[in-house]
């Protein structure tokens, strides 16, 4: 397959635009990826839930839902009246599809504008250039990938060559090509040199085009005249060469039009006596006139003689052209139109003349430059600037009729600017850049802000200079450099930050004093030192941050009446940071309380973010964690994560932000069992967000151990801290101070384990790191710990008789039943059914409701070990961190294990899960433990075998999962042996009867029990709306694992696409078992069948559920059958007649309920942010 070719388009405006010359790359990029990507079969889905729940996030103000839907249908050329509608319509196919996230809008919204979304503008904030760049290459890569090979073809106007940013965004593609695998190839054509990055030179080749040298011009002409090129019978004079080589000089366009020229005007002879072309020799009576004299010496005046014959007002139209540029987009000069008919003129030339070139949808280019360069120059300097006022007049004009019409102007700052300058009407120009820097900064676009004021600047320098001097210490030219600092300043480059701000700031201080009570000057002046504050607080200079906003805050407040609540809030939270950074911790509260106030007072206005609402938020949470008012941090930690979640994808990285302080404020509360849910979110989020060798991934490793730490789990703390560690170590400089507060977590961590030699060591590298980053006397408190901890291991050490290498059982703490609840241990296959998890979110819900005390879980089935990894860290994300897990049997048959990310090894899992039981058993009181097999009894029977006296004394029942024979067929109870294993088979029947014998009661539920409960799959979807990663993790693997037997049961009996699927299981027996015999199968159904699913839940959850006294007496039907005055009941017991057979009393209420009690245990797990 050939290279998909993606051109720019740009003009030497442009250049001042960040990404310009992306856009119309990206646009086409979009379009040819919804071709290729794969289609998300439940986009639809997704769309209908919306639709009826509303929705709580967006992708595009534009989208629409006829514009999604037209890309699905083939037919959506009639609902687009511009590139940007489709544009905006690819976009929102990709991401209904998952293609794209939330993140991507953000990414794309800076480089097309219809893209963007304000709602998430906050978003940008503190992020860096860099962080940006490699924010955008990653969407780009994604867009990418589908479409390779690509080639770029970024062409200049020759006029101005790619701004910044975009040479950073190419040469960032270009590296993180090699290493994605992107097959990528580049080309950027420009009249001058571009200003390439060093970082690829070395995958830069240059190609120049040279002109045509005179044995090159000779081979054009004898082209152009039609002579063969070897030139044996037909010649061309050496005159005829050197004239048309002079004038032309080596260009192939000139060298064609002074050809044609001499042609028309019969310059050119063909001499018979030579056989050759050559010069007419021919002149007046005085010799003068020859045909050299005949060819104007000036190549303009020849190529202008095809256009002498234009209209008056058509050559208006040229000379327009030639001063807007090159290439041009006319539909941002539509103001031309009403007084100049400048767009239908300009179709004119194109079509008639052939003099411009139409790129598509309102672009143009002349189509030779030489046409281009000869109007230009015709065109006298006052001409000039009487065009370029002229054409800002009536982009003025239009821009006046748009305001006074919907209240908003056409933004076309930079344009008007542009023609302001050139129209040498520098004050109007530096409004209108001043303007476009201004919202090029709100939208965080700082590279392109900062070449705005530059400009600005310019335009003061250029006014003249009898001016010059007292514009550049003016307010206006003050302001500008003032912002031009602050952009600076988020670039990183401080040095000339400071010496900009600086510098103003004493000029606006002088001016001030001398034009006392102009409240303009009094403005500038606040901005010179909220902009020199802000910079000394990213230059760790809090002192002086704080003194400048000190004087600065009190004029902000005075301002409040003519600036927005916003404006004064923000004011008020930059110093309420400084003060929290600086240590004033209450100084910072009242601050931040006062500026979250003024923010409320926006609820409902246009100015409202609830997205800048969650930032204030999340700062007065971390000021109040640092007062040690934990409960009251985390109240709006939740606020924070509440407000993020509603408006932004769960996987994006302000989510995992909340979802670490909340884990964090949990745990200092005594509530770590709540916040390990949420940490274990984090660092799923983070991992994959910023990947696993970043600090921020690093410190959510941190807080989830210390959670662990804090449950008991010290064994799971130590491995999560070594592994922040790492990447510490890794990622920092050998003493940086940022490793501090990980030593010393690490260090309790160790003493607690009774590690004292390696804790020791720990401390004491933390204290002489801290000794090489501060004075004495300065952030004591780090110190302070480590000198302590110091002192008490070095009296300890002596006496340590090693460490703990793993999990003791005799140490285990079993839960406790006393709370509530009825005591159970539970053995489980777990990953062997799709849905096995909802069982532990049930038993979760249970606990909580104080009806089940889980004492143990042990997997059983091999891989055993595997099994006991998924377990585990299902409990954890369910809030259940202390409930033991042990390995159990292998058994005899190795089942598939439906495993997942959450399925963390620990070292918290006990290698021996009979000990486990054992123990439980031991520490219960007598006949009150349930014993819930959810698999094969092999391991119940080995409990019996060993320790029958301790079962027979503490289990008060045996629930399994299984199936009987009918209990008329014997005096006793008997298992029907169905499972095909006969060892399983041997397990269950000597388990019943010990049981019987034991007189322990048994309750066993029927595998079929399920086959008429409606859990269908949109019930699954609903839970997975929690966003709970084990909930999202089911419902992927249901739909994927029910569309593939979809597929496969369609397929004829002794097709190999059937893999081990029988020949009985085909598409009747599929709707029969999954969705219902009378159910209508449309097309949409036969490619994605999911929705359709009516009972798609395993019987384990109810295994679970029968063990609760109301559940069981209530929600099931029993078959009853006595053994030595003993009840074993059944339900699920399958009968001739279905009427006859027993299971559910009412299976609609059952799926409700167990939806209810499922969902709540994800949400509970999730702090209700859900709702």
């Amino acid at each position: 397959m050939g290279f998909r070719i993606l051109t720019s388009f740009s003009t030497s405006l442009d250049s001042f635009t960040s990404y310009f010359c992306f856009r119309k790359i990206l646009s086409r990029a979009l379009e040819e990826c919804v071709k290729t990507a794969p289609k998300d079969p439940r986009a639809k889905l997704r769309r209908d839930s919306v639709s009826s729940a509303g929705s709580r996030r967006s992708w595009c103000r534009r989208s629409s839902d006829a514009s999604c839907a037209s890309l699905t249908s083939d037919a959506d050329d009639e609902l687009f009246t511009s590139e940007e509608d489709h544009t905006v319509a690819h976009a929102e196919y990709l991401y209904e599809n998952k293609f794209l996230d939330m993140t991507d809008q953000l990414m794309l919204g800076y480089i097309l504008p219809d893209l963007f979304d304000e709602r998430l503008i906050s978003l940008l904030h503190g992020q860096n250039p860099n962080t940006l760049t490699k924010g955008i290459c990653k969407t780009l890569l994604k867009i990418l990938k589908p479409i390779q090979p690509v080639m770029l073809m970024f062409d200049s106007d020759g006029e101005g060559d790619m701004d910044s940013p975009s040479w950073n965004l190419l040469s960032e593609l270009m590296q993180a090509s090699i290493a994605e695998g992107l097959r990528l190839f580049v080309t950027v054509a420009s009249r001058k040199m571009p200003t390439v990055p060093y970082a690829i030179m070395d995958l830069v080749y240059e190609v120049k085009l040279l002109p045509l040298e005179k044995d090159d011009t000779e081979m054009y002409v004898r082209a152009l005249l039609g002579l063969p090129s070897n030139g044996d019978n037909l010649g061309v004079d050496k005159d005829v060469i050197d004239v048309v080589y002079e004038r032309a000089e080596g260009c192939p366009l000139f060298t064609e039009r002074v050809v044609s020229y001499a042609q028309d005007n019969n310059i050119f002879v063909f001499d018979e006596s030579r056989n050759t072309v050559a010069l007419d020799v021919g002149g007046d009576i005085d010799g003068n006139n020859t045909a050299a004299d005949r060819l104007p010496l000036d190549i303009v005046d020849i190529v202008l003689e095809a256009l002498n014959g234009l209209p008056p007002e058509l050559w208006d139209v040229l000379k327009i052209a030639s001063c807007i540029g090159y290439s041009f987009d006319i539909n941002i000069y539509e103001a031309l139109e009403s007084g100049l008919g400048f767009q239908s003129r300009l179709a004119h030339l194109e079509e008639m003349f052939e003099i411009f070139e139409r790129l598509g949808d309102g672009r143009y280019q002349w189509k030779h430059r030489a046409v281009y360069e000869a109007v230009r120059s015709v065109i006298i300097t006052n001409e000039r600037v009487e065009i370029h006022a002229m054409i800002s007049e009536e982009i003025e004009k239009a821009e006046n009729e748009s305001r006074k019409q919907d209240g908003k102007g056409l933004n076309d700052s930079v344009l008007r600017a542009r023609h302001c300058v050139l129209a040498d009407k520098f004050d109007s120009a530096l409004q209108m850049y001043m303007s476009a820097g201004k919202r090029a900064e709100e939208r965080f676009n700082f590279s392109e802000a900062e070449v705005m004021y530059r400009q600005a600047i310019d335009c003061i320098k250029r006014a003249g200079s009898d001016v010059v001097a007292g514009l550049l210490s003016s307010p206006k030219a003050s302001l500008a450099r003032i912002r031009r600092g602050s952009c600076l300043r988020e670039l990183g480059q401080y040095d000339e930050a400071e010496e900009e701000i600086e510098k103003c700031k004493i000029e606006t201080e002088k001016i001030r004093k001398d034009n006392s009570g102009d409240v303009g000057d009094d403005d500038v002046y606040l901005e010179a030192l909220a902009a020199l504050a802000t910079l000394r607080q990213a230059q760790s200079k809090y002192s002086e941050a704080r003194m400048l906003y000190e004087e600065a805050l009190p004029t902000a407040r005075a301002e409040q009446g003519r600036h927005s609540a916003l404006w004064v809030a923000g004011h008020i939270a930059r110093y309420a940071e400084i003060l929290r950074k600086s240590g004033e911790f209450a100084l910072a509260e009242e601050h931040h309380r006062e500026a979250l106030d003024l923010r409320l007072s926006t609820v409902g206005q246009e100015e409202f973010s609830e997205l800048e609402f969650s930032v204030s938020h999340t700062q007065l949470g971390c000021t109040m964690f640092a007062q040690g008012k934990v409960k009251e941090a985390l109240e709006h930690h939740q606020k924070a994560l509440s407000q993020r979640f509603n408006n932004l994808e769960f996987s994006h990285a302000l989510v995992s932000e909340s979802l670490n302080y909340c884990a964090e404020a949990l745990n200092s509360i005594g509530r770590a069992k709540e916040g390990i849910p949420l940490g274990m979110h984090a660092v799923m989020i983070r991992k994959a967000v910023f990947g696993p060798t970043h600090p921020a991934y690093a410190h959510a490793l941190s807080v989830l151990a210390s959670c662990y730490q804090a449950v008991g789990r010290l064994i799971d703390a130590i491995d999560l801290q070594e592994e922040c560690l790492d990447i510490c170590d890794n990622f920092f400089s050998e003493n940086h101070a940022n490793l501090i507060p990980n030593l010393l977590n690490y260090g309790k961590m160790l003493q607690a384990s009774g590690e004292i030699k390696k804790a020791l060591k720990v401390f004491e590298r933390a204290e002489s790191i801290h000794k090489l980053n501060f004075e004495a006397g300065k952030n004591k408190r780090p110190l302070e710990i480590c000198q302590t901890a110091i002192k008490e291991l070095t009296a300890e050490v002596e006496s340590s008789d090693g460490s703990i290498k793993g999990p003791d059982l005799e140490k285990i703490t079993i839960p406790d039943v006393k709370s509530g609840g009825s005591p159970v241990i539970v053995i489980t296959d777990i990953g062997k059914r799709l849905n096995d998890e909802y069982t532990f979110a049930l038993l979760a819900a249970l606990k909580d409701m104080n009806l089940m005390t889980p004492l143990a879980v042990i997997a059983t089935t091999c891989p055993e070990k595997k099994r006991a990894t998924l377990i585990r860290g299902v409990l954890d994300a369910l809030g259940l961190p202390d409930v033991p897990v042990g390995v159990g049997s292998p058994g005899v048959t190795e089942y598939t294990l439906q495993s997942a990310e959450y399925a963390r090894p620990s070292s918290c899992v006990f290698e021996s899960g009979m000990d486990l039981m054992v123990k439980a058993l031991r520490k219960s009181e007598d006949s009150s433990v349930q014993l819930v097999c959810l698999a094969s009894l092999t391991d119940v029977a080995k409990l019996l075998h060993e320790h029958e006296d301790l079962f027979a004394i503490k289990v008060k029942e045996v629930v399994t999962i299984g199936s009987l024979k009918p209990l008329n067929h014997s005096k006793f109870v008997v298992p029907d042996g169905v499972s095909g294993d006969e060892c399983d088979t041997a397990h269950a029947t000597y388990v019943y009867e010990r049981c019987q014998e034991l007189k322990v009661p048994t309750f066993t539920i029927s595998e079929i029990l399920t086959e008429d409960l409606p859990f269908s799959s949109m019930i699954i979807e609903e839970i997975s709306m929690t966003e709970h990663f084990v909930s999202t993790s089911v419902r992927d693997k249901s739909e994927s694992a029910i569309s593939a037997l979809w597929k496969e049961a369609n397929f004829p009996p002794n097709d190999p696409r059937r893999k081990i699927l029988p020949a009985i299981c085909d598409r009747n027996w599929f709707c029969r078992k999954f969705i219902g015999d009378e159910a209508v199968i449309t097309e949409e159904d036969e490619a994605y069948i999911w929705p359709k699913v009516r009972t798609v839940l395993s019987h384990t959850p109810l295994a679970i559920l029968s063990c609760v006294a109301a559940y069981r007496d209530t929600r099931f039907q029993w078959e009853t059958k006595y053994v030595n005055s003993t009840p074993h009941r059944v339900t699920g017991l399958k009968a001739q007649r279905k009427k006859d057979a027993v299971g559910l009393v009412d299976a609609d209420a059952m799926a409700n309920e167990l939806s209810m009690l499922i969902g709540y245990s994800f949400r509970t797990a999730m702090q209700n942010i859900s709702g």
